[in-house]
């Protein structure tokens, strides 16, 4: 019996034992040092092993003084074995990149920044360069580049054919069929196409001439297309349009017949209602002199900037001072060169009531020449070109609601013709119907202050966005005109929005925020478009002119 109890307690003893022995061993250091990393709750099978390559390689970092932590030794360092060791070349490329930094050619296609040029040559509308697309050699630095050129502010020719509609007789006028399928003429919100397809374009490196044949060739090149020998005529010229795109001779039999009239687009439809609205001159004008009435909306113009209506005369003084000194003409330049003239301060100043008035007839006949635009360009031509594609195009895309596509035709139509009229406004509604409420803002009110004849000009429902989006827009206008950071736009193109509908109360709704939110030019723009889009009485010139009672 004895003995069975000392067997028992042998036994007991030995397996309180291992299960000391079990935790004992969990807090051991032995082995692989890693024995606390895994979860005993959780039997695991081949647990990671410490890496004599890791260890190898941090070792090597130590000695060769790339450890991080401060653990570099700080002695001697032993070169790495992915140090470079072979020689140096010359920085002769450095120094080029450094020496033709401004200089176009040499620096183009340096990681894309010739794609972000040409993408902000299509947002502003202007043209873009010609060291990025065109022709396909360049010309020599100071070499004036071609320019559909358009005339300063305030001596603009009204009379003028330059945005009308001419037939494509020049070649570098042409649409061909590469030009009017490919997509770098339109990659305004991402630059990824342009870069994709910028390879495919060849530059003129070199020009071969065979001494036997006496015939010469021109060698290109492109990243995609490699080295190639062209003929010369194809460089100088444009390859041969298709059929389908081709400018078809006019038909006429006698060769004594008048020329058909060229077609004419809204904004020149408007001006030829205008004109007759202000009757005929009194006097015959010479052919070099501006009409009476492009004068007087040059003057409007003048009024929106806060500018006399008629420049200053140098040789007779202001009203009210005896002995002025002249100063300089009242012109934006003068006006810049007047903070340095030194006797600028002895120039009266103005007083309130002497600010530029509007003229009532002249803001009467802006609103009843604006009418009804059907369409920015006429549909059915018999030969169009560049500029003309493109804003066809863009039509039939806001038709479609498809607001971004339009807004880049419309854009790519202002690079053929910068500043165009008919190509601002159709970008402005795309704009309005892609929700681009701030870039919509800025247009309309650039166009207004450039062209105040255009603010009593109403568009068909196709020439702007849809109904539905329409509704929309409206209310998200309507929702920021108490922004202190973009009530004036949202007023400006709800009031807008609102002539184009026919609803007056979204005019004085956005026509007030406009005068809350705006600034002094602001306040002008809104006495004009009160006038022309609602109506209403405005101080004219004349009242202006007549002296206060008592005087003699």
């Amino acid at each position: 019996m004895h003995a069975h109890k000392v067997r028992y307690h042998t036994v007991l003893g030995l397996i309180l034992l291992s299960g000391l022995a079990t935790l004992s061993h969990a807090q051991n250091a032995l082995g692989d040092g890693r024995a606390l990393e895994a979860r005993l709750q959780t039997p695991t099978i081949n647990p990671p092993k410490r890496s004599f390559s890791s260890e190898l390689a941090f070792r090597e970092s130590i000695v060769s003084g790339t450890a991080p932590a401060g653990l570099s030794f700080r002695g001697e360092a032993l070169p790495s074995r992915f140090e470079f060791r072979g020689d140096l070349g010359e920085d002769a490329l450095f120094a080029f990149r450094r020496d033709s930094l401004y200089s176009g050619l040499a620096g183009r296609g340096i990681r894309g920044t010739d794609a972000l040029q040409y993408q902000f040559a299509l947002t502003v509308g202007s043209r873009v360069p010609g060291s990025l697309a065109g022709q396909i050699s360049y010309a020599r630095a100071g070499d004036a580049e071609r320019f559909s050129g358009h005339n300063q502010a305030f001596a603009r020719d009204l009379t003028g054919r330059e945005s009308g509609l001419h037939y494509a007789t020049e070649p570098d006028l042409m649409l061909s069929a590469i030009e009017a399928g490919s997509s770098l003429v339109q990659p305004v919100r991402s630059i990824s196409t342009y870069t994709a397809n910028r390879g495919l374009q060849p530059t003129l490196v070199g020009i071969l001439q065979n001494r036997m044949t006496q015939q010469t060739a021109g060698q290109t090149a492109s990243p995609l297309l490699g080295v190639q020998v062209v003929p010369v005529d194809t460089l100088r010229q444009p390859a041969a349009i298709p059929n389908f795109l081709a400018p078809k001779s006019p038909e006429t039999t006698d060769p004594l017949a008048e020329p058909a009239e060229q077609p004419k687009t809204a904004y020149e439809l408007m001006l030829d209602r205008y004109r007759e609205l202000s009757g005929p001159e009194e006097t015959p004008q010479a052919d070099n002199t501006i009409p009476v009435w492009a004068k007087d909306l040059v003057g409007v113009q003048r009024v929106l900037r806060g500018m006399s209506i008629q420049p200053l005369d140098p040789a007779r003084p202001l009203p009210g001072a005896e002995e002025t000194i002249p100063t300089a003409p009242e012109t934006p330049i003068g006006r810049v060169e007047e903070g340095l003239n030194p006797y600028a301060a002895t120039t009266p100043v103005p007083k309130a009531s002497d600010a530029p008035a509007f003229d009532l007839e002249v803001l009467r006949r802006m609103r009843d020449a604006g009418g009804l635009a059907e369409t920015l360009i006429p549909t059915k031509l018999a030969r169009i070109d560049r500029y003309t594609a493109y804003m066809q195009s863009a039509q039939e895309m806001i038709a479609k609601e498809r607001y971004f596509d339009a807004e880049e035709m419309y854009i790519s139509a202002m690079t053929s013709r910068p500043r165009d009229v008919n190509a601002s406004i159709g970008r402005a509604h795309a704009q309005l119907g892609a929700g681009l409420i701030l870039s919509a803002g800025l247009n309309v009110r650039q166009l207004l202050v450039r062209h105040p004849e255009i603010s009593g000009m109403r568009y068909a429902p196709a020439l702007l966005p849809s109904a539905t989006r329409l509704d929309h827009i409206t209310l998200t206008l309507r929702n920021g005109l108490t922004s202190a950071t973009s009530g004036d736009d949202c007023g400006l193109l709800l009031a807008y929005l609102g002539f184009q509908r026919g609803i007056e109360d979204d005019i004085r709704a956005g026509l007030d925020a406009l005068e809350e939110h705006g600034d002094e030019a602001d306040q002008r723009l809104v006495e004009m478009l009160r006038a022309v889009w609602l109506e209403t009485e405005t101080k004219s010139t004349n009242e202006t002119d007549q002296p206060p009672e008592g005087d003699d």
